[in-house]
């Protein structure tokens, strides 16, 4: 296994296999979902940002210049920082990775929400501009079954607040969650 001069998190979604990746967080903020494997035993925390700069700084010089196009930033929830805080981070990658097109995250309604829309769109202008959302269903009863810690009027409301700022969504939607007695 290759070893890297800076951190990273356990997973990322298939379309940023070609992506920088650049651990924001440690962990899931919520880790309550009962399908959920990824983050298990891990206890969630933010980390610094001098932190996260100082791993931007190591990926650029590991990277050598390499012009990449897309950058996760990881593991579950970057929203969940303070505004000021991620604004800060997405300025300071742009900087050490000036052809990004595309700064993604996951991002979970919960936190998001608590978000105004001028900071959503303040996030999306400094560069994060496509969200992975676990939306998982539709259902409020199939959502407290699998304990989402969400209800559908809160993954309406953080699917419009950030189109409205422009972002595009990823939503993740996993089929057969009610089982037989639910599958409508």
């Amino acid at each position: 296994m290759e070893s890297y001069p800076f951190e990273l998190g356990p997973i990322r979604p298939v379309d940023e296999g070609d992506s920088l990746l650049i651990r924001t967080t440690h962990g899931c903020p919520w880790n309550r979902c009962e399908f959920c494997v990824n983050y298990k035993g891990m206890r969630f925390s933010i980390r610094p940002v001098e932190e996260i700069k100082r791993d931007i700084v190591a990926a650029a010089r590991y990277y050598g210049g390499h012009p990449f196009q897309s950058c996760f930033l990881q593991d579950g929830d970057s929203f969940i920082m303070k505004t000021g805080d991620l604004l800060e981070v997405l300025r300071f990658l742009r900087e050490h990775f000036p052809t990004l097109k595309r700064v993604t995250s996951y991002g979970r309604a919960q936190t998001m929400i608590r978000k105004s829309p001028a900071e959503m769109k303040e996030i999306c202008q400094a560069g994060l501009n496509l969200l992975y959302c676990g939306m998982e269903s539709g259902s409020d009863t199939i959502l407290e079954k699998i304990r989402k810690g969400i209800t559908s009027r809160d993954l309406i409301q953080s699917a419009s607040m950030a189109k409205e700022a422009g972002m595009q969504l990823s939503e993740f939607i996993i089929l057969g969650l009610g089982g037989m007695a639910l599958w409508e």
